[in-house]
């Protein structure tokens, strides 16, 4: 019985923010409908349970995404579902909520978008679709950054890569213009490469190598250091250019990563490529952090 009055809330939020006017406030209405005398932890766990459901009732496609106003909803909607997740108010799967997100993104590129916009990405004159799915990445890119940060244990970082993996393309397109975010989301993935077991590694490092393939200029930043001499070079030509080569097979970057080559840079002198590359990673997100957060 509860599984059945759970997706028919979810039918009704999902027809909300299809049809109604203000609908993307229905997810909101829902949890809040809560009595008073409902405990905290109860409460978190009808939350949670709620979100899920609604969740796997979208990517299943629920009466049909569109409708006459689903595309005045769609961003406020993602925005407030991302924001219960980011406040840690509710204990959401992540797989579930990372393809909610990558559907509804992908649902817009699809019909909202000429295929001019798409080809050229994210730019001042483009039409509406497109900053539709800008602003979703902006909702999108903060929620992965917050799970990079707060998953824990094995299992749920491979199921939270899973979904990232799986719908890479969607939410890193040409449309998500976010430098600073997409770094910090490099960033994690990065962290992620000297994980305790191998599966993770991996996983990460092919999602790195999709960034790489869509967003590289964007992520440039990461990888910039100074050698000995005083000049600019890039960690992409010393090596993580694999990644992007030979993707989806990392091995001959991790061989890379793990070799006993070095790298030359002038903060650090000579080094193993793996503690140098940390070294100069961890420097340079630690600057753009700085700047997100000032």
């Amino acid at each position: 019985m509860g599984r059945v009055v759970l997706e028919l809330v979810s039918r009704v939020i999902e027809e909300c923010v299809r049809r109604e006017p203000k609908g993307a406030s229905a997810v909101h209405w829902a949890l809040e409908s809560v009595p008073f005398s409902t405990s905290d932890g109860d409460e978190r766990v009808f939350g949670a349970m709620l979100l899920s459901s609604l969740c796997k009732y979208m990517c299943l496609g629920g009466e049909g995404l569109g409708g006459p106003n689903f595309s005045r909803n769609v961003e406020p909607f993602v925005e407030h579902l991302c924001d219960l997740v980011c406040s840690d108010s509710y204990p959401v799967s992540h797989d579930h909520l990372i393809e909610l997100v990558a559907t509804l993104t992908s649902h817009v590129l699809r019909t909202e978008c000429d295929a001019d916009d798409i080809k050229k990405g994210f730019s001042e004159d483009v039409g509406a679709g497109g900053r539709t799915v800008a602003n979703l990445h902006r909702s999108s890119n903060r929620l992965i950054v917050h799970l990079l940060a707060h998953a824990h244990g094995t299992d749920a970082l491979v199921a939270l890569l899973d979904g990232l993996e799986e719908h890479a393309s969607v939410l890193f397109s040409r449309f998500n213009a976010e430098q600073g975010a997409l770094i910090l989301i490099a960033q994690g993935l990065f962290d992620l490469f000297f994980y305790k077991e191998e599966a993770v590694q991996k996983v990460a490092m092919r999602i790195f190598g999709v960034l790489l393939r869509e967003r590289r200029t964007a992520i440039m930043p990461l990888l910039a250091y100074t050698d000995l001499s005083g000049g600019a070079k890039s960690l992409f030509h010393d090596g993580f250019d694999q990644l992007l080569l030979f993707l989806p097979d990392v091995s001959k970057f991790k061989a890379w990563l793990s070799g006993g080559s070095t790298i030359r840079t002038l903060e650090g002198g000579e080094q193993p490529v793996g503690l140098a590359v940390r070294g100069i990673v961890s420097e340079n997100a630690s600057k753009v952090r700085a700047q997100v957060t000032s």
